[in-house]
């Protein structure tokens, strides 16, 4: 059976455990960051949910295509972290909900989910929205989880687009940092966005997310709404496909529940669906 810190430890993702200083100096940049230059193949533009910050969601609907919002989150901690540490970062990036007897920390990431290729992609392989792509497309290769150092073997670019000549990549900075930023001083906004469209189920971190697609129409007023008032806090449920897990947080009074059956809007996703 799970123990309580194990579900607790889930709050920080074994991805950034040994990067706590990932947005890092031009200077300390992979080789393969120094030689890249994009090739136009159109393959980060196809298949895959393109996170989204709040304005760039309404941007998004406001063209009319839909709003997927992920839900991830684990137990609130006891004490808080090491300033500074992955567990802090991940923390500031949350906002705090109860869960039956427990707080539960939420995390939430707005995307915009499309199969074949990105409604953006024009045929010539150019984006239509280049002068107003997201901040993600602005970004890639880079991921703001692991800043400049980049496996070319986990990107989706042609080996020809890290062979390009030598520059450096300080362009990448102050992108690096706004995401940072972004990533903090939206949660407030977010949390809200959750009240006022009534979700309230998360995934546990570890294990995936529950994903909640919303139409264009519905998302739009849901931004524009008069904020919810506050002082509540809000009531979330944690969703786990592990029979242990669901054992142990039973046992910890925290609300919680399987995963939903296909369909009514709500689905759960295991990490591995959601590779970019």
């Amino acid at each position: 059976m799970m123990q309580l810190g194990v579900i607790r430890n889930m709050l920080t993702p074994a991805s950034t455990a040994s990067s706590p200083a990932r947005f890092m100096i031009a200077g300390m940049a992979t080789a393969s960051l120094r030689h890249f230059g994009c090739t136009q193949c159109g393959k980060c533009c196809q298949g895959w949910r393109l996170r989204l910050g709040l304005e760039e969601a309404q941007a998004w609907a406001r063209r009319g295509h839909g709003v997927e919002i992920l839900l991830s989150g684990g137990l609130w901690p006891d004490q808080p972290p090491p300033e500074h540490s992955p567990a802090a970062e991940m923390l500031a990036r949350c906002f705090r909900a109860s869960a039956g007897g427990a707080e539960v920390a939420v995390h939430v990431t707005l995307v915009g989910a499309f199969g074949e290729s990105c409604p953006n992609l024009r045929a010539d392989k150019g984006c239509a929205i280049y002068a107003e792509r997201p901040l993600v497309c602005r970004l890639y290769p880079v991921k703001p989880e692991t800043g400049l150092q980049i496996d070319p073997l986990t990107r989706r670019c042609p080996p020809e687009a890290w062979a390009m000549p030598e520059r450096e990549p300080e362009a990448v900075l102050p992108l690096l940092a706004e995401a940072r930023r972004r990533a903090t001083a939206e949660v407030e906004a977010l949390a809200r966005l959750c009240r006022q469209l009534g979700l309230d189920r998360c995934a546990l971190l570890a294990e995936g997310v529950v994903a909640c697609h919303i139409e264009a129409e519905r998302f739009l007023a849901a931004c524009g709404a008069a904020a919810p008032e506050a002082g509540t806090r809000q009531h979330f449920r944690l969703i786990s496909g592990n029979s242990e897990t669901i054992a142990e947080l039973g046992r910890l009074g925290v609300a919680h529940e399987v995963p939903p059956p296909a369909g009514g809007g709500l689905a759960f996703l295991p990490f591995g669906a959601l590779a970019a």
